[in-house]
């Protein structure tokens, strides 16, 4: 048995060895689990690679023993006996092979349907015995034959778009369409194959019904303005709502704007109008004057007859600074109020005489905010400043305190000179304890006294009178 080789020598002689019936798959054989796996691992897939192996050289496979082996011996005697009942496989050329085997029912009494899935049958078959290499050459007439099948499969393709869709209505696995499409144009996905071939998803016609319910949606939201009161009045969500109104303007039958952005799209047509009325009533030059005679811009709205968005249209429009003519015709009615002061006191006021009333102090103000401070404003229209003037009456009070003043200190001295006479020379605490004099203040006299010579230091820090 060592010597013999792994199939009998009946087995050799047989029909089933010829040179192509040797390219039988190992698949096709009824082998048990384990007999498989071990000849997947040692990479035998056909008959004919177990022609020249022996028992001896099977017996180191690992997993293999005596009953697997005989096991694959009568496997490949029952394909033998049935191979011989029917046509052997030919595989030198495609021609005589499809006319050959018997896997396709005959075309004359076959609809365009049946034919084109017949075809599509043949040809995935015969791409599979292409790719395990089974076939030697492929003839020009049959490339010829698939192209035209393959452009009937396109047309069906393009009508229905998916190719399951396709697949379904020939009655063909979808897999091997997408195979036998691929593999003609030479595509990787079915996306590029769409892309190459210009196929485009096609219009899905709606019923009726459904494009009345649209319609009235889109009818209700116009009164209601919103979705959630569109929502309550259909008694579905917010979100449908909004859906529906998306799938009706999809479909061309309306257009969806939201009623806020529709009501500012309409405030800015009738803005448009106004402003061209307005500007055909008013020009540049007027409205500046407009604005120099009447600071606020309330009044002068009110005076136009224009509300206060119109008037900023016309500002913006005429590319007029409102604040800075604001702020020069401030200016002006400052400096108009300030010459009436000079016209009512005949010069120039003083800081002091604008204090003095009211309405006054409000114009130092103004002049203080929009010049910086008096002197500035002096400086910008040469003003000079005016002399400091003091009234009559406050001279007069101011030499009588000064008087007052003077006559006090004279009495103090007085005092102090009849105590020392009185009881000798004293210490500056003795002095400062009988009459109540504050340091700073008998010192002061002190310097006086003794500046007059009336008094005299001792060595021991006591005041004596001189002689």
């Amino acid at each position: 048995m060592n010597s013999d080789n792994l199939l009998n020598k009946k087995f050799l002689q047989s029909k089933l060895l010829s040179d192509e019936s040797l390219h039988i798959p190992i698949a096709f054989l009824n082998l048990s689990t384990r007999t498989r796996n071990v000849l997947n691992r040692e990479k035998i897939y056909f008959v004919h690679q177990l022609k020249n192996l022996k028992v001896i050289d099977v017996f180191n496979w690992k997993n293999l023993g005596i009953l697997s082996i005989e096991d694959l011996r009568n496997e490949l005697e029952r394909a033998e006996a049935k191979l011989s009942k029917r046509q052997s496989l030919k595989t030198k050329s495609i021609d005589k092979e499809i006319t050959d085997i018997k896997l396709f029912p005959s075309e004359t009494c076959l609809s365009k349907k049946d034919k084109l899935k017949a075809a599509i049958n043949k040809h995935v078959a015969l791409l599979n015995l292409d790719q395990r290499c089974l076939v030697s050459e492929i003839s020009s007439s049959y490339k010829e034959e698939r192209r035209k099948d393959v452009k009937e499969l396109t047309k069906f393709l393009k009508k229905n778009y998916s190719i399951h869709k396709t697949a379904k209505l020939l009655n063909v696995s979808a897999l091997n369409l997408r195979k036998l499409l691929c593999h003609e144009y030479n595509c990787n996905s079915m996306h590029l194959l769409k892309k190459k071939l210009k196929i485009k998803r096609t219009k899905r016609t709606i019923d009726k019904k459904k494009l009345e319910r649209l319609r009235m949606t889109k009818e209700i939201y116009d009164k209601c303005h919103t979705l959630q009161k569109t929502a309550d009045e259909l008694h579905i969500t917010r979100e449908r709502v909004r859906q529906l109104l998306r799938k009706g303007e999809k479909l061309g039958l309306f257009k969806y704007e939201l009623y806020k952005q529709k009501k500012r799209e309409q405030e800015r047509g009738e803005s448009r109008n106004k402003l061209k009325d307005l500007m055909n009533n008013y020009d540049r030059i007027s409205l500046i004057n407009e604005i120099k005679m009447l600071i606020s811009p309330s009044k002068i709205c009110m005076k136009l007859n224009i509300a206060k968005d119109d008037f900023d249209r016309l500002l913006k429009h005429f590319n007029i600074d409102y604040q800075e003519y604001q702020r020069l015709a401030r200016l002006g009615q400052c400096l108009a109020q300030y010459s009436l002061i000079v016209d009512t006191l005949g010069h120039h006021p003083t800081t002091t005489e604008m204090c003095s009333r009211k309405h006054w102090r409000g114009i130092w103000s103004k002049i203080d905010r929009y010049w910086g401070s008096i002197d500035k404003f002096r400086k910008e229209f040469g003003i000079e400043k005016p002399k400091f003037k003091i009234h009559p009456n406050t001279l007069i009070a101011v030499k009588k305190v000064a008087e007052r003043k003077r006559l006090n200190k004279k009495e103090r001295k007085e005092k102090m000179l009849n105590l020392i006479q009185r009881e000798g020379p004293i210490s500056r605490k003795v002095i400062i304890a009988k009459l109540g004099f504050k340091t700073a203040a008998l010192d002061n006299y002190i310097k006086e006294l003794l500046a007059e010579r009336l008094l005299t230091r001792i060595n021991v820090g006591k005041y004596a009178i001189s002689e």
